[in-house]
């Protein structure tokens, strides 16, 4: 068959790795979809172990936290792996919830990097609260794939009545056969750790 390209979440990145052989030739797959595999791994860690978002981050990332939709919002920052991963659980709690995604948007940047920006609404798992947010990732190039350099989260104007409809929850797929012709994709978020800290993996 023709190049098969995994784009996968191995140890919390998403990695997009070609054949064995050297010589042939891969396609590499656009911003497009790139950023939604992206958004869709990420979020699932987020609804079902967000114990885990640490996985996505490198020491030299950095991470932002906004509470509310303006300057007045309380903020709170955050660098390396560990660090975040003690914010975000923090500030989302580690509790299952449901994500529903709106929109993502990407950009190409220098040196092979992505820059996605997404729209959304975070749900308790009843849907008894949910609150709209706005998250931006600077996406980098690493030999395994991509890393989160940079994550920018605000929470913006909750929905009205508190609820969402679940005709419209959920994210859907984006279609491979349209953006990468011949390119095969597996999805691979890590299992859970029974009794190991939520630590980088060295």
């Amino acid at each position: 068959g023709g190049p098969r390209i995994a784009a996968a979440a191995a140890g919390g990145k998403l990695c997009v790795a070609g054949m064995a052989d050297p010589t042939a030739a891969v396609p590499q797959p656009s911003a497009e979809y790139v950023a939604h595999k992206f958004a869709i791994t990420y979020y699932d860690v987020v609804g079902t172990r967000p114990d885990h978002l640490f996985r996505f981050y490198k020491e030299e990332s950095h991470y932002s936290h906004a509470d509310g939709p303006d300057e007045k919002a309380s903020k709170t920052t955050a660098t390396g792996p560990t660090e975040i991963n003690q914010v975000i659980t923090a500030c989302l709690g580690q509790e299952k919830r449901k994500i529903k995604v709106n929109a993502v948007d990407c950009q190409n940047a220098p040196d092979g990097a992505i820059i996605v920006a997404v729209t959304g609404t975070l749900m308790s798992s009843d849907k008894s609260i949910s609150r709209q947010f706005v998250q931006t990732f600077l996406l980098c190039v690493q030999e395994t794939g991509y890393y989160v350099r940079n994550d920018i989260f605000r929470f913006i104007q909750p929905s009205p009545n508190g609820q969402v409809d679940d005709a419209v929850s959920g994210y859907p797929q984006p279609s491979l056969e349209q953006d990468t012709p011949g390119v095969t994709v597996q999805e691979a978020v890590p299992p859970p750790e029974p009794d190991s800290p939520a630590a980088p993996t060295p």
